[in-house]
């Protein structure tokens, strides 16, 4: 592990030279074994096994990230002249702008298999089919038939008799029987001049093969039956009986394998190819069928009867799970990777690279990044992105870390279109963090409003009266309460009393009575009395006014205590807000909802903006700062 000073600033003569450059792990499929040999073994014995001849279409099924390409690498490396591997992704895949529609889609699928079956042979190889596509000048090739055209007119020349003549002609110089070579050697050049010459310049344009443009004539139905008898040749040519279709689900039309389906058994029945077997093997997801049962749902549901609506969803339901309709086996693949052991495979894929990663952020991206590919790349990306950013001379300069380096990556590979949008300010990141200034600049506004708020209470403090007043007002307000509770008639006299005595208004405001009150043992005595008639009576003892005032009643020392106190205490709490915000990260703002802009948005509202889960909590965690920019490129 290197040392965490290999981060901090330090002077330029002090400086650590850059470590080397570390591997990078490839994306590319690995079979493995101990994980995918259960599943190739079950496919050889599709293969191969003694029940294979009736099992033409195998489906291996997983979600993305499994190992199914893994597995079919082996499988191709195992039957490598045997396998034809059509690859589709959704590149490309829409029509003026808009997604075509579900049947065009077919259609368009149909089209980029044939395309890809057309260009998988060199032309030399398919020299019957229509088209004819361009291809490179092969020297060798067009010597050897250049010779032949050559010794063919070399032939004709003599037995026609032009070599005699031209012998006569060169008299009086013998050429005997270097005539022959003379004129093979003649012929050849200008055969293999021709050919170079004319060489991917004329072609038959009727169905502008040059371009290898497939297009759907009007009578018919679909890719597969306009170009059959190009797709039949290609197997009869290359000898080729297993196809392997990846990516084919990307596109989210289960009506192509209806089509597949049909295909195959028109190959397999195809007098042409002597009665092969051709197998189709499908790496796709289970999810592709459940537009089964959506489209079934929306077809056949037709009834106000809940009963008719619910058989219907149940058909639905079995249309979708029925799979075998599709295919001859259907090979699950268990997923090797979750966001329960992706802890695991991450410490696996960075045990090879020296960093300094904190362990929280490796729990944190294994619960949301579980696609094996992802994590080899989110390493790569840090291995390279280390070299050039933290080892530089600038760069070490910064005092930048790991764990912010790293958690850049996983934004980068999450969020690729708002990452590159970094290095002009318009990101969703650089937004956030405007964000965070306002809500800061905002919320120190507001402390410094009610920190000189606080500040003029306790200036213009005076505890004793204060309290006094405020007491005398509580005492008299509970009278008056206690008053109506018994429904004694507005008019009656309240009276307080305390220690014998009656006790007026101004006395029971004043700091004396308190202080007096609060160093004896008496009671307060109120009474009710109406024209001469006491319509009440209730005791007050000092443990009851401190319920009733909600105060202490020990000395006015301790009153001003009470007050000024809490006053300071706040005034604290406001300084070390202020500072905090002075010094706090944006992680700070997603602690505090109380801090919010102009309109009322708490940050962590904002925050939701970047897209996923995975980005929030990124900037909870402190991972993604305000320095986030020194992170993207070389200084």
């Amino acid at each position: 592990m290197t040392s965490p000073s290999f981060f901090s600033r330090k002077p330029p003569e002090e400086k650590s030279q850059a470590p080397k450059p570390q591997g990078l792990l490839a994306l590319t499929p690995k079979y493995d074994e101990g994980q995918h040999g259960v599943y190739l073994k079950a496919i050889e014995a599709a293969l191969n096994g003694p029940e294979s001849d009736d099992i033409k279409n195998i489906a291996l099924t997983g979600g993305y990230g499994v190992g199914k390409s893994s597995i079919l690498k082996e499988v191709v490396k195992r039957h490598k002249r045997k396998v034809v591997q059509v690859s589709l992704s959704t590149l490309g895949f829409v029509k003026d702008g808009q997604d075509v529609g579900n049947e065009s889609k077919t259609n368009v699928i149909q089209k980029e298999i044939v395309k890809q079956l057309l260009y998988r042979e060199e032309p030399v190889k398919m020299s019957g089919s229509r088209f004819r596509r361009i291809e490179r000048f092969k020297k060798l090739r067009s010597l050897g038939l250049s010779a032949l055209v050559a010794g063919l007119m070399t032939l004709i020349s003599y037995l026609a008799g032009w070599t005699a003549q031209l012998g006569r002609l060169a008299r009086p110089v013998d050429l005997n029987l270097w005539i022959h070579a003379i004129i093979f050697g003649a012929f050849t050049l200008a055969a293999f001049a021709a050919l170079a010459l004319f060489h991917n310049r004329v072609q038959i344009r009727q169905f502008k093969v040059a371009d290898t443009d497939i297009s759907l004539s009007d009578d018919a139905d679909s890719y597969f039956d306009q170009y059959l008898d190009e797709i039949v040749y290609f197997f009869d040519v290359t000898k080729r009986d297993i196809v392997i279709f990846e990516d084919i689900d990307r596109f989210d039309d289960a009506h192509i394998f209806e089509t597949l389906r049909a295909l195959n058994t028109l190959l397999n029945g195809a007098g042409q190819l002597h009665r092969r077997r051709i197998r189709f093997i499908y790496a796709i997801k289970d999810s592709i069928f459940a537009k089964l049962g959506q489209r079934g749902a929306k077809e056949e549901v037709s009834g106000d009867s809940a009963a008719e609506t619910t058989s219907d969803f149940v058909r639905a339901e079995v249309e979708r799970a029925n799979r075998t309709k599709f295919f001859d086996l259907v090979i699950p693949v268990v997923p090797f990777i979750t966001h329960r052991n992706a802890r695991n495979l991450m410490d696996k894929v960075l045990v090879e690279i020296e960093h300094n990663i904190k362990p929280d952020l490796i729990d944190l991206a294994a619960g949301y990044v579980t696609d094996m590919r992802l994590l080899k790349n989110v390493r790569n990306e840090f291995v390279i992105f280390k070299q050039k950013v933290m080892t530089s001379d600038d760069g070490q300069d910064l005092d930048l870390d790991d764990s912010s380096l790293f958690a850049m990556m996983l934004y980068k590979s999450t969020h690729l279109g708002d990452f590159e949008k970094i290095k002009a300010g318009t990101s969703e990141l650089d937004t956030l963090y405007g964000q965070f200034r306002s809500v800061v600049e905002l919320t120190r506004q507001r402390h410094t409003a009610e920190a000189q708020k606080v500040r003029r209470q306790i200036a213009d403090l005076d505890t004793a009266d204060t309290r006094s007043r405020d007491f005398g007002e509580g005492l008299l307000a509970y009278a008056a309460r206690i008053r109506r509770h018994l429904a004694i008639a507005d008019r009656a006299v309240t009276a307080v009393s305390f220690g014998g005595q009656e006790r007026t208004d101004e006395e029971l405001h004043a700091s004396a009575f308190w202080q007096e009150f609060a160093g004896s043992d008496g009671e307060l005595q109120v009474s009710f009395n109406d024209r001469g008639t006491q319509r009440g009576q209730l005791t007050i003892t000092k443990g009851d006014a401190v319920e009733i005032l909600g105060g202490t009643l020990t000395s006015a020392e301790s009153w001003d205590e009470a007050i000024r106190t809490p006053l300071q205490n706040r005034l604290a709490e406001i300084d070390a807000a202020r500072d905090e915000l002075s010094h706090g990260d944006m992680n700070l703002l997603m602690e505090h909802d109380e801090y919010i802009d102009e309109d009322g948005t708490t940050f962590r509202e904002h925050a939701k903006k970047l897209g996923s889960l995975l980005a929030q909590d990124l900037v909870a965690g402190g991972y993604l700062g305000r320095d986030f920019t020194l992170y993207t490129s070389t200084y």
